[in-house]
């Protein structure tokens, strides 16, 4: 509560907008998923806007989850721009391995530290200060814009799949999110497969193999399959090719004892030419060619996760106007990790690109940090593609 009375406090005594100390502000309310930090942070934002003549509204979207609207009408509204950045962070992990104190923005050397300085809260903050900065000004943009502020992107993305059903998401001809790229323009994200695989076989004496089934040496040729079967599918010009990583194993009975059950986890990130259904395809063949080769195998699988991988054309014009924007930048990039675009855009209908001044080698890490320069650079550029709008 102490927090939440310092929001009013600060925002009477600015009297012009000041990007930095709102960075500050954002910062210094923690919202690690699943607290109440996330709803605080929105009524932080609420007054922020309301104090420059923005509409916005909180929408709560479980009892204790909210996502932030703001809006600005444009003079062609049937044209709208959804700018995007999460509410949430990470947990500060291991408290011994910050310099600084996690929950307090620090300045230092031209950085400020704090978790959620690079993902995401200076990206939000940035873009949050873009809007203030147009109303401001008096700057009516021609398309529509909106300020989307969501919750529990760091986990199931509650936040998201609110809002990809809403009126201002289906008609959106542009999508701008705000994670950590170093300031370089992102056109391409992987996607995302989880999956949990259960081999169960035949026990037996380990001194007699061929009496049992290994559940866990015929899951390794299963997976070994489905990698070979990932790498086949090529490579993309931004995001490399497809990976997947073994994140959990399980199985054994004893030293002696051939294994009856075997349990993996698989992280699995796709490319926008290899989704969802190709995959599952495969797994399915996969199962029927393991049945063949050892009939005493059985195999069940679960996908506990599931993104699309996304990519815009770079000769998009949307995406040319913001490559104007930003000085010095010729290259496009890709990323590994998904955003919330994944579940927004989930149909990869909507051109979008990906923007902010954090540090991609920086996330969910301890001693977190933002350039501050990087974070002012990125606030000019989003001004200046949302006023060229």
């Amino acid at each position: 509560m102490q927090r939440q009375s310092l929001i009013g406090v600060v925002l009477q005594m600015q009297s012009k907008l000041d990007p930095r100390r709102i960075l500050q502000e954002v910062l210094s309310i923690p919202s690690i998923n699943g607290s109440d930090g996330e709803l605080i942070l929105c009524r932080y934002l609420e007054s922020l806007f309301n104090q420059f003549g923005i509409t916005n509204q909180i929408v709560m979207t479980s009892p204790k989850r909210a996502n932030l609207i703001a809006s600005i009408e444009g003079t062609a509204p049937e044209s709208s721009i959804v700018l995007n950045g999460h509410l949430d962070t990470v947990p500060y992990g291991n408290l011994d391995d910050w310099n600084t104190p996690p929950d307090m923005p620090i300045i230092q050397d031209g950085h400020i530290f704090c978790r959620g300085a690079s993902d995401m809260k200076s990206g939000l903050a940035a873009m949050a200060s873009a809007m203030c900065w147009l109303s401001e000004n008096k700057i009516k943009p021609q398309s529509s814009l909106y300020f989307l502020a969501t919750c529990d992107e760091e986990r199931n993305g509650e936040g998201a799949l609110w809002a990809r059903k809403q009126e201002f998401m289906r008609n959106a001809s542009f999508l701008l999110i705000a994670e950590p790229t170093d300031n370089r323009i992102a056109l391409a994200e992987k996607g995302c497969i989880w999956l949990k695989l259960v081999f169960k076989g035949k026990a037996s004496h380990s001194a007699y193999p061929e009496e049992g089934a290994s559940a866990f040496e015929y899951g390794c040729h299963f997976i070994s399959r489905l990698q070979d079967f990932l790498l086949a599918g090529g490579s993309d010009e931004f995001l490399g090719q497809s990976t997947m990583v073994v994140t959990q194993s399980f199985a054994g009975i004893a030293d002696n004892m051939v294994p009856d059950k075997a349990e993996f986890h698989l992280d699995i990130r796709t490319l926008p030419k290899m989704q969802f259904d190709s995959i599952i395809d495969e797994i399915n063949e996969l199962v029927s060619w393991l049945h063949a080769k050892e009939p005493q195998i059985e195999v069940s699988y679960e996908v506990v996760n599931k993104r699309v991988a996304l990519k815009t054309a770079k000769d998009n014009q949307r995406i040319q106007d913001f490559l104007s924007c930003v000085p010095g930048v010729k290259e496009f990039i890709g990323i590994n990790y998904y955003t919330d675009a994944s579940l927004l855009n989930e149909d990869n209908r909507i051109p979008f690109l990906i923007f902010g001044p954090g540090y991609l080698n920086q996330m969910h890490k301890s001693n977190e940090s933002c350039n501050l320069k990087y974070y002012d650079f990125a606030y000019h550029v989003y001004r200046t593609f949302l006023n060229k709008c």
